[in-house]
């Protein structure tokens, strides 16, 4: 079977290192060392260039929030850096059109007539971790999600060239490959499979890399992974709908350093716009540029930026056309906010007193009867604000029977189930008799149900926030993430094998034990406030009131309540409110 035979059934193909073109490679070393440094260098690159970084260790918190002893000493230990074609150093440009590179290409496309759709220089460094148990494809990366399908059926794709610049083997971090899942047969199957399980239409492209490709969620398609190693200068051909993913690096001090070039078929819709000013300098310095490289002219254009805007600018005005008639049709949350309006209106007018308390309130929460602790934000007499830490300041600095009323969302699973039990303690005596206590936490035991049904719609929300700083759940693999919500000052102390052992081989109640059974030996530093350190069901809040004498404890849903004051859903129940415990007690 030839190459292209070969290529068509299994989806990719290696090609063996060329001695001409490794000896080419070795002559660009000092260029792509420049760009991608020795692990030992300890010194970022000049230059621009995309940094990513994904070491376990450093998954705590927000970089910039991560205690020092925490991170590694090595700035380069845990990142990817990306470089792409338009910033490459001019030496490098050749190899983008090589015609070792280009002869290949044109032997699977069956013609010469192929243009760049994207280029670009990856360095892993030890430490980087990625996405080591998740997929996606890459198809819909350079079209819309419903033109990518009709591509796969029509078997129409990019073909994605790794060139290793360097040795490339198990341990640092080689790409895995699904064989055979390119096949527009398997492809549609997985689509549809995947789509029914994230909740998503099935008549649209769902395998991208944003919606977390879990391996549970293809599990009983019983594929299995192979790894892409070669030796430096030698190319792996892939097709871009098959499925695939990155590993870890875990040598102490290798790099994994390749180019990855993505070409098409001329006549194929494959396309992307680079920014306007760099297209344009890139182009302009090619000496032959050459039809290969017509993307890059394209985005030289100004019209096609102005076009671009103008698609942005209708999209926008048809989201907002959307939103707004979502409203109409379901005017639940419209009109709360009506009756907030009228609720402030009227408590100015009253000049009501603050007689009730909110609870790690966060920094952007405010209400006029409300007293809002936290150590988030400064002391503000005039906002009800006292900056308080729940852990190092108690007892609560209030008199004896001060509130009406006590409420707290999605604080509480970011503290121990002692620390939880010695605040209640206080929000008991703080409570007047009769006053009613109104606590929300993520529901984390629905979360694992939906784990254990495969159901992936549960994640959603984490989706929905991947681009935000600090949330690095993306990198996670399903069980890290939902132990995360648990553990999260302790989970990453684990492997991932040793996550799943624990999973496989103790109930919930005992996986859940022994996480938390490790924290209790954490160093202190890893108890960082934003961490969630304590698990929570309906029936185990429920529990906890009863045990500290609250009366009338009970599981609630949103909107529901003792005290109309908690009633109004913009204001209250509003995180998660689906996914979410909602407890009530009264003293």
């Amino acid at each position: 079977m030839d190459n292209t035979s070969r290529f068509e059934e299994l989806g990719c193909i290696s090609v063996p290192r060329d001695r001409d073109f490794a000896n080419f490679l070795t002559d660009l070393e000092p260029e792509i060392k420049s760009i991608c440094p020795d692990f030992e260098s300890a010194k970022l690159p000049e230059g621009t260039h995309t940094i990513l970084d994904t070491a376990l260790q450093h998954r705590l918190d927000d970089f910039d929030l991560l205690p020092e002893k925490v991170i590694h000493k090595n700035p380069l230990f845990g990142k990817r850096i990306i470089t792409q074609a338009h910033d490459l150093p001019v030496k490098l440009i050749p190899l983008l059109k090589h015609t070792h590179i280009l002869n290949q290409v044109s032997s699977i496309f069956g013609t010469d007539d192929v243009v760049l759709v994207n280029g670009s220089i990856h360095a892993n460094y030890p430490g980087s971790s990625e996405n080591d148990k998740q997929y996606h494809s890459d198809t819909a990366n350079f079209t819309s999600p419903k033109k990518a399908l009709r591509c796969v059926v029509k078997n129409k794709f990019v073909l994605n060239v790794q060139v290793f610049l360097d040795d490339v083997d198990f341990d640092i971090a080689p790409t895995k490959i699904l064989l055979g899942t390119h096949r527009p047969e398997n492809h549609l199957s997985i689509n549809s499979e995947v789509s029914r399980r994230l909740g998503l239409p099935d008549n649209q492209y769902n395998l991208v890399q944003s919606n977390w490709i879990y391996e549970e969620l293809i599990e009983d398609f019983k594929l299995n992974p192979i790894y892409v190693t070669g030796e430096r200068g030698g190319i792996s051909l892939m097709n871009s709908s098959l499925l695939h993913g990155a590993t870890k690096n875990i040598s102490n001090n290798r790099v994994r350093r390749i180019a990855i070039l993505n070409f098409a078929r001329r006549s194929d819709p494959f396309r992307r716009v680079y920014p306007f000013k760099k297209s344009k300098t890139f182009y302009d310095s090619l000496k032959e540029p050459g039809p290969v490289f017509d993307i890059y002219r394209t985005s030289a254009k100004a019209y096609v930026h102005i076009f671009g805007r103008l698609k942005k600018l209708l999209n926008k005005i048809k989201e907002s056309f959307s939103r707004a008639l979502n409203r109409i049709i379901k005017p639940y949350y419209s009109i709360q906010r009506l009756l907030r309006i009228v609720e402030k209106a009227q408590n100015k007018i009253l000049k009501v007193e603050r007689e009730y308390l909110n609870i790690g309130a966060g920094p952007v929460w405010k209400h006029e009867r409300f007293t809002t602790i936290d150590q988030c934000f400064d002391t503000n007499a005039d906002l009800g604000r006292i900056n308080f830490d729940l852990v190092k300041d108690l007892p609560l600095p209030f008199q004896d029977d001060t509130f009406k009323g006590i409420y707290s969302s999605h604080c509480f699973e970011h503290l121990t189930d002692i620390e939880i039990k010695n605040i209640l303690k206080e929000a008991y005596r703080v409570l007047k008799k009769g006053g009613t206590i109104r606590v929300v936490v993520p529901d984390m035991g629905a979360m694992f149900d939906a784990y254990d049904k495969r159901d992936g719609t549960f994640a959603d929300w984490f989706r929905a926030k991947q681009a935000m700083p600090g949330h690095n759940w993306f990198k996670d693999s399903w069980l890290r993430l939902n132990t995360r919500s648990f553990a999260g000052h302790v989970v990453d102390q684990f492997t991932d094998e040793e996550l799943y052992k624990i999973y496989e081989q103790n109930n919930r109640e005992d996986f859940i034990k022994s996480i938390l059974n490790a924290a209790e030996s954490n160093p202190s530093y890893l108890n960082v406030p934003n961490a969630h350190k304590s698990f929570w069901t309906p029936d185990k809040f429920v529990k906890k009131f009863q045990e500290l004498d609250f009366k009338k404890c009970l599981s609630v849903k949103k909107g529901v309540t003792r005290d109309k004051v908690f009633s109004n859903g913009v204001v209250f129940d509003n995180t998660l409110p689906g996914k979410s415990v909602i407890v009530e007690a009264t003293k």
